[in-house]
């Protein structure tokens, strides 16, 4: 009787000892981590501002892209700042041309960075394409093409608090015709993002 009595008490006291070991796993799950950032936030008076772009391990993430739509067409503004040590800042815009599937082929999108202007603290900085890169995704009316041009402006810039993008009436194409892009202001934005561990950016 006693040796299944302690037996009991052996096999309770591990339990409650993993019990405590996950507990003690789950709780050091969630340390949150502040990650510094430097980004800009798209004027809402401007331009549409993409909803639910947030990152999914960060939980005050604030969308910093702005959107415009034309027809079965969407193109996106993203601007940042690339600040590196011992490296003069440098801003860059990364232009996103998205095609919903409406007919037997997908159209091809450009960009001519150069017809890009960032107007920053009494600068016109002019734009320098540095890559492009395209993918497609989904199936029947689901299917899409997206098409990501980073815009590239010279160095030092993405400095100032409050900048503007400027886009001349051919600086974005799709299929050989002009997508019409208004200016967009955008706002630096340095709150530093809060992500739970183990979930942290690379």
């Amino acid at each position: 009787m006693g040796k299944m009595r302690r037996k009991r008490l052996s096999l309770t006291a591990r339990q409650v000892w993993l019990a405590c070991l996950v507990l003690g796993m789950s709780l050091s799950a969630c340390v949150p981590i502040p990650i510094a950032r430097r980004g800009y936030v798209p004027n809402k008076a401007d331009t549409a501002i993409a909803r639910g772009e947030g990152d999914g391990c960060s939980f005050n993430a604030t969308s910093q892209k702005g959107l415009h739509r034309v027809g079965n067409v969407e193109v996106s503004s993203y601007l940042y700042t690339q600040d590196f040590e011992g490296v003069s800042p440098r801003a860059t815009l990364r232009v996103g041309v998205t095609e919903r599937f409406e007919g037997t082929r997908f159209e091809r999108a450009a960009v001519n960075a150069s017809g890009i202007t960032l107007q920053e603290g009494g600068r016109v900085l002019r734009g320098r394409l540095k890559d492009t890169k395209t993918h497609t995704w989904g199936s029947g009316a689901e299917k899409a093409n997206y098409t990501s041009f980073e815009v590239a402006f010279p160095s030092p810039s993405g400095l100032g608090e409050n900048v503007r993008i400027v886009f001349s009436p051919n600086a974005v194409r799709l299929g050989g015709r002009t997508i019409p892009l208004k200016p967009i202001r955008f706002e630096l934005d340095e709150k530093p993002l809060i992500y739970m561990f183990p979930c942290i950016p690379t």
